[in-house]
């Protein structure tokens, strides 16, 4: 389960930007009448684990805070098959399942009840092939970066129909894909998902660990376009607007992604 959206991506982006929907475009949150909206982020997998759900207001760029945490919401998931799942809150926003493993040919549905209203966003789990195996190689400089050993992914046939992935990795159990950092993919921009090269560079003895997330193309055309945003900040410029897709209903800022994960771990050697 990853957590690291409110402390990168969100406090860089999502936080200082307000959207409502394909249609309307609002500006930073800095302006004076700036009115805090809710923030949902979740993410669902097939791995039985504790599921975990954090929910928080947006705050102005000049505040020194994050994200203002919610403690009050009321936090479920419900499938199409008439199953609820209930979350209960934990510490500084962050909500908590029971063990629980989403599963294929399932839409489930986020239900977040904030003051009487209910957000609420659905998904379903991707199948996909998951990652076959993982090797490195010391590279000069080049594109990717600075000289180093970079890991390279396979992760077998591309599937009949395009799937769109996420990728995280971790460095001696410490995430390294946070901060500017999101790695998208889809497998009809490659020929086969195999001896993909990872923007990353690793030194000797380094213990790496390599999740592929299956992403809805609704997810992929999400992140897309927030790493798009996040290039094309102007900070400077208050009257700066963007227009991310809405996921949830009413308009609040998140994300509810569901995902199949799959999960290597390799020693640079």
């Amino acid at each position: 389960m990853r957590n690291r959206f409110c402390t990168s991506l969100f406090g860089m982006a999502l936080l200082t930007v307000l959207f409502t929907g394909c249609e309307n475009l609002i500006g930073f949150p800095d302006i004076p009448n700036h009115t805090p909206v809710p923030v949902i982020e979740a993410v669902l997998t097939n791995e039985p684990v504790v599921q975990r759900v954090k929910v928080s207001y947006s705050v102005s760029l000049s505040d020194t805070n994050s994200c203002r945490p919610l403690e009050d919401a009321l936090v479920r998931v419900i499938s199409n098959d008439g199953d609820t799942l209930e979350y209960f809150h934990q510490s500084k926003g962050w909500y908590h399942s029971a063990v629980f493993a989403a599963a294929p040919g399932i839409i489930y549905r986020l239900e977040v009840v904030i003051g009487g209203e209910t957000y609420s966003s659905t998904g379903e789990v991707i199948e996909m092939n998951g990652i076959d195996s993982l090797h490195c190689r010391y590279d000069e400089e080049s594109a990717f970066g600075d000289a180093g050993y970079y890991v390279y992914m396979n992760a077998g046939r591309v599937m009949d129909d395009t799937r769109y992935y996420i990728i995280d990795a971790s460095r001696n159990d410490t995430l390294k894909t946070n901060g500017s950092e999101i790695w998208i993919f889809s497998d009809n921009l490659v020929e086969s998902i195999n001896n993909i090269k990872l923007p990353l560079s690793f030194t000797e003895n380094d213990s790496v660990t390599i999740e592929l997330y299956s992403i809805s193309k609704t997810m992929y055309d999400y992140y897309y376009k927030l790493a798009y945003e996040v290039l094309n900040l102007n900070l400077s410029n208050i009257s700066y607007r963007t227009n991310l897709p809405q996921l949830f209903h009413p308009a609040a800022l998140g994300y509810f992604q569901v995902s199949a994960v799959s999960r290597k771990a390799i020693v640079i050697k």
